[in-house]
């Protein structure tokens, strides 16, 4: 197998899930929008998250293309910002 070194100096993108705590939340009330899939048994996965309500639903109008027996939803999520003044 090969591996890929980045190039010098290139910064290191992890995914949302391994990313710290706070950047999540920094992360979540700088893209109040998000795309929920609702999975069997209650269960549900933020897909992504957006600035705006209409990037988000052009992005489930394409989900829905992709994965047409998925269910996807739109929802505004503001977090917690009754305690940040």
């Amino acid at each position: 197998m090969i591996s890929v070194q980045p190039p010098p100096g290139a910064a290191m993108v992890q995914p949302a899930c391994l990313q710290p705590a706070s950047l999540n939340g920094y992360q979540a009330r700088l893209h109040p929008w998000c795309i929920v899939r609702r999975l069997p048994k209650m269960q549900r996965i933020v897909v992504g998250r957006f600035r705006k309500g209409n990037d988000a639903d052009e992005h489930v109008r394409s989900l829905r293309k992709l994965i047409p027996q998925g269910e996807f939803i739109v929802m505004f999520d503001p977090g917690d910002l009754a305690s940040n003044p």
